[in-house]
């Protein structure tokens, strides 16, 4: 810097001088290696060559403060966003950070921050948990349960020079709990259903090889019920099996131009010859759906065996179709049947559940089960309205 043609450094008390070097050597080792090699040379001038300096030192940090921020946010947006609690607890186990899932899963609020972890959520395994990792620096897992859901705790050892403590990040399990119960459910209700005609099957014809084979009457009894059994079992293993592809994401829908009078005319006609010389009807109707037919078919066939099944003789089976412009199409299968009580409608469409009530306990009990799921991959909704000794309606839509 030069002041009336002559340099400011020439005024300086001699003593400065290298004090000013000083500054300007450690300004340049925060600036980049190129950057040093230009600046610490761009002038003779010292305090022109100090002014420099701080200039792009200041620059530099700026640029550095904007990445930081950036990042920072990017981070910030990342762990807000993500739908695992994340939590940051200090040695003594107070919160230090918690992200919005925290906060929403276990009902907490930001006033917690700072406070032991046990004053915000009482959960003392996963105390426990973390003063584990907090002595060992071993990375712990805890499963709890937590206002009637599953979380699966993962505890992590945070050491820095600045910082001791843990990261914890709490996934809700508790769809996976459920999906694994009724797993267990299904395998121990298949197990149950399989055991009966197995049993039977065994024990008949264990009786017939003990000599019943020697009376042609009790014999051919006999036979005829192995042969019942074997059917129902046959059904059982077949109606597991419809269920699974169904249940399955790689089950394809074939959606194509589908027209209900074809389909409905079709299955009504199954049952016209039926011994219990039922009337059966349908409304006079004109409509095409783009759908998978033979779901259709199938939900149908379902739906109209049931009404069969459970309609006295000489009762009726009327099924509706209705087009509605903002619901698509709804179809009704109703019967004067029996009818299903408030309890049973609440979980008609369980695997295994059969009606109560009455002593008709024919079927799988899955077939309500895989048209539900049926009507869903189709993208509609299925219900059921009933009148204990009146009748049934199953109503099912499709989009249209």
């Amino acid at each position: 810097m030069k002041l009336s043609g002559i340099s400011f450094s020439h005024v300086l008390p001699w003593r400065m001088a290298p004090i000013v070097r000083g500054w300007i050597h450690r300004l340049g080792g925060l600036l980049e290696p190129d950057k040093q090699a230009i600046n610490l040379n761009v002038c003779v001038d010292i305090v022109e060559q100090l002014s420099h300096v701080i200039h792009d030192v200041i620059v530099q940090q700026n640029k550095r403060t904007e990445e930081y921020q950036r990042q920072k946010l990017q981070l910030e947006t990342i762990i807000n966003t993500l739908s695992d609690a994340i939590i940051v607890t200090d040695s003594q186990h107070a919160l230090i950070m918690a992200n919005p899932a925290w906060y929403r899963l276990f009902e907490a609020s930001p006033v917690c921050l700072g406070q032991p972890l046990l004053h915000s959520v009482r959960v003392p395994c996963l105390f426990e948990g973390l003063s584990q990792t907090q002595k060992t620096g071993l990375s712990n897992t805890i499963d709890f349960d937590y206002l009637g859901r599953f979380f699966k705790a993962r505890i992590t050892k945070l050491s820095t020079p600045v910082f001791d403590g843990c990261l914890t990040v709490l996934s809700d399990v508790t769809q996976i709990k459920i999906a694994e119960q009724i797993r267990r459910d299904f395998t121990a209700n298949v197990s149950h259903e399989m055991k009966t005609p197995l049993t039977s099957i065994a024990g008949y014809s264990e009786t017939l090889l003990m000599g019943a084979l020697d009376d042609p009457t009790t014999a051919r009894n006999f036979v005829k019920i192995i042969h019942n059994q074997s059917e129902k079992l046959k059904a059982l293993i077949d109606d597991v099996l419809h269920l699974a592809r169904v249940e399955s994401p790689a089950l394809k829908i074939e959606n194509k131009p589908v027209v209900l009078s074809q389909i409905v005319n079709d299955v009504i006609s199954d049952y016209r010859e039926h011994p219990k010389q039922l009337v059966f009807s349908s409304n006079r109707f004109d409509v095409t759906v783009v759908s998978d037919a033979q779901a259709i078919r199938h939900i149908l066939h379902n739906l109209i065996d049931n009404a069969v099944k459970y309609t006295p003789s000489g009762g009726s089976v009327l099924v509706t179709v209705r087009v509605d412009s903002a619901r698509g199409v709804s179809i009704t299968v109703s019967d004067t049947g029996v009818g299903i009580s408030q309890n049973d409608q609440r979980r008609i469409f369980e695997r295994f559940y059969r009606v109560g009530g009455h002593s008709l306990k024919d079927g799988t009990g899955l077939g309500l089960a895989i048209v539900k799921h049926l009507v869903e991959r189709l993208g509609g909704t299925i219900s059921v309205d009933s009148t204990v000794g009146k009748g049934s309606s199953f109503t099912f839509s499709l989009p249209q």
